[in-house]
């Protein structure tokens, strides 16, 4: 090995250790946070923050919002055929009592728009509730939640079969253990499909619970449900708990 490969090994080492030196001194002050009281003392601290934020201004805050004060609308309206679907819009331009309430609305500028974006989807009623049928907490004047709830399935065969399911008897369980329905529709045009969408009605959470423990525990729903027929027709289930406007129809 000639004097200059060892003049350069030399300093390679040099370095090498050097290097491994400023690592060690910069890695060394961290040890300490993990010693075992240390680290104890650190998640203790984590979880009560969590806690504080989740609890006092967090997740009980949003959840609170998200049941009160939605920043999101629903709207349902009720069509005798496609043609009323396709001449809505025409039809609501030269209304002018239409004009007239939502002129704050239809004349919002870009700057202060009054929503984001409108998603619209078309249901088609179901055999087993032709109709809408509105809360009797309304002509009651009695507090009420709606339940939305959407089923896909996995093909355009599977969502027919849940939908012969409800035909050949599931909403006439729905009703008798508390499962109060609004509405039934397949779904014929908008986002997740193939799928079918109902609402449901129910004086509170509590009524709501307890209505859909009843429905599990009901031997007919647990004859229709273990039917090999009906088996695997639904890949993923959603639903949103909604309180109605001062408004409100339904």
């Amino acid at each position: 090995m000639s004097r200059a490969e060892r003049s350069q090994q030399s300093a390679d080492r040099i370095a090498a250790e050097v290097l491994e030196e400023v690592r060690v001194r910069r890695s060394a002050p961290f040890a300490q946070l993990f010693r075992p009281a240390v680290v104890l003392t650190m998640l203790v601290a984590f979880v009560l923050s969590i806690w504080w934020v989740a609890f006092e201004h967090g997740l009980a805050s949003a959840a609170r919002q998200a049941l009160y004060q939605p920043s999101s609308l629903l709207l349902v309206l009720a069509h005798p055929n496609l043609e009323s679907v396709a001449t809505l819009r025409d039809r609501l331009a030269g209304d002018a009592e239409y004009a007239k309430a939502g002129a704050d609305i239809l004349a919002a500028p870009l700057a202060d728009p009054p929503f984001i974006r409108a998603t619209s989807t078309l249901l088609r009623a179901i055999e087993a509730m032709p109709a809408a049928e509105p809360s009797a907490a309304i002509a009651a004047k009695t507090p009420r939640i709606y339940e939305l709830r959407t089923y896909e399935s996995h093909s355009d065969p599977a969502a027919l079969n849940k939908l012969k399911m409800f035909n050949a008897g599931e909403v006439p369980i729905f009703r008798k253990t508390g499962l109060t329905p609004v509405f039934f529709g397949e779904t014929l045009l908008g986002e997740k499909m193939p799928s079918l969408n109902y609402m449901l009605t129910f004086a509170d959470m509590t009524a709501r619970d307890a209505a859909w423990k009843a429905f599990s525990a009901d031997p007919d729903w647990k004859t229709l449900s273990g039917d090999p027929q009906y088996k695997d027709n639904v890949s993923a289930i959603s639903d949103i708990i909604m309180r109605p406007t001062a408004y409100s129809q339904l």
